[in-house]
């Protein structure tokens, strides 16, 4: 499975890529998100992508998959995402996620150390 994810003591939802990682995955990812009972709101992700050997996406995909999570803005709240990047594209492609999420309610720094990315999550809304 290319996408996991469990909640942590905290409340943080922390999501490891692992390979390749299509756009549908990523979609099956915000869905499972939205439907967990134990997910809590607003919800703070740490999006762990130093593992992925492959990320299958272009601009478009990455503005649907903002567009799907926002319909679920009830579930998520005024949700905080860390992209961590690593060295890999995932940092450019996380850069531009930044840009999308600006027509969210939700806000995304993307970051290639851990201990930044958990200081952005733990930031007051």
């Amino acid at each position: 499975m290319p996408l996991e994810y469990e909640i942590d003591q905290e409340g943080i939802v922390r999501t490891r890529g692992l390979g390749a990682v299509s756009v549908g995955e990523l979609e099956r990812h915000v869905r499972s998100l939205a439907a967990d009972p134990v997910r809590p709101t607003p919800m703070r992700e740490l999006f762990d992508g130093r593992d992925l050997t492959s990320i299958s996406l272009f601009t478009r995909d990455i503005r649907g998959v903002f567009d799907l999570a926002a319909t679920f803005h009830s579930q998520f709240g005024k949700a905080r995402l860390a992209i961590l990047a690593g060295p890999s594209v995932l940092y450019g492609l996380g850069r531009v996620a930044e840009v999308f999420a600006q027509a969210t309610p939700f806000t995304v720094g993307v970051f290639r150390e851990l201990e930044a990315a958990e200081r952005f999550l733990r930031e007051p809304g």
